[in-house]
């Protein structure tokens, strides 16, 4: 993997505003979508009654997107296909007795006949992010590892998931509370999307992920000392070391000199990141300690990343 690591990339600072500005809206649907369609909803939720959750949450995800959208929701068919598992043998169902069942338009160049394998591969939905439809079908593939909750775990919680290789989707089965449920900014749908999209961007590369996995056991490592402690009392620098071990996916080098800056940014201890280094990362200690600093190198980079590669590698864990 070919990273620059040129000095105004060693240089970054930490930006709230810039670090924090989801690409994809916050709040997708307003409360009276939700009102509005419960007698969809119920349909919905009878005629998925016989499936796992798993295909539930991915057929709830799918429709209700196509239901905003109802006679406009179809943006054609993917020119370059996802990449099938060999080894996937869905138990498949019409996604057109679906669609037909909640009065969803289908559109005339479509078969009826299409698979749900065939659907998530190819069909293009407006205006759902690709990343977020390639975390859906990668799913139904059995390709990534997502927990199913019906509520929205902290951050801890995502961080030992995400040790385990894995990332979390929150799913609430009762449509009835939809209308006012939200999860911070976002509503229900949003929120399934958001999850979506960052099942995307942990699996999607496997280096890559080994990095993060890599850094997500470097942080369970220094929770385990007595180092951040008194720390995580501040509540500023907690709420950005919660967004950092938890909806932060990145390449390691980028989460690495993330948390250096809200260590710095804090002003807690001057000290700290250089006990971090000592205590945790030994092996590389001289080359996290420049993580900020205009001396970090790109052989200190190289280092440091294939440091925390080797760390979170699948075998390892």
């Amino acid at each position: 993997m070919q990273i620059d690591f040129g000095q105004d990339f060693v240089r970054e600072k930490l930006s709230t505003q810039k670090n924090r500005k989801d690409k994809f809206k916050p709040h997708f649907c307003g409360k009276d979508f939700y009102r509005d369609h419960q007698s969809e909803f119920k349909t919905l939720e009878f005629l998925t009654a016989g499936l796992s959750l798993k295909n539930k949450v991915i057929l709830y995800t799918i429709t209700l997107c196509c239901l905003r959208r109802k006679a406009d929701w179809y943006a054609g068919r993917r020119s370059q296909k996802r990449q099938i598992n060999i080894k996937f043998r869905p138990t498949d169902f019409q996604i057109y007795q679906i669609f037909n069942e909640l009065r969803i338009s289908w559109p005339k160049n479509l078969e009826k006949e299409i698979t749900f394998y065939i659907f998530l591969s190819e069909v293009q939905i407006k205006p759902l992010p690709r990343a977020a439809q390639d975390g859906l079908f990668y799913f139904f593939t059995g390709d990534y590892d997502l927990e199913i909750l019906t509520y929205e775990p902290d951050p801890f919680e995502i961080l030992k998931l995400q040790i385990q290789n894995k990332r979390v989707l929150t799913f609430e089965p009762d449509h009835t509370v939809w209308p006012e449920k939200n999860y911070g900014e976002r509503d229900v749908l949003s929120f399934l999307l958001h999850d979506f999209i960052h099942a995307e961007h942990f699996f999607s590369d496997l280096q890559k992920r080994s990095g993060q996995v890599g850094f997500y056991k470097f942080i369970h490592r220094i929770l385990e000392e007595p180092l951040m402690d008194m720390y995580l009392q501040n509540t500023v620098f907690h709420h950005q070391f919660s967004y950092l071990i938890s909806d932060m996916n990145s390449h390691v080098i980028h989460l690495l000199k993330t948390l250096k800056a809200i260590i710095d940014e804090a002003k807690l201890n001057q000290h700290l990141w250089e006990k971090i280094c000592v205590s945790v990362a030994t092996s590389v200690s001289e080359s996290l300690r420049r993580i900020n600093e205009i001396s970090f190198s790109k052989n200190d980079a190289i280092e440091v990343s294939a440091y925390f590669e080797n760390f979170g590698a699948p075998q390892q864990l």
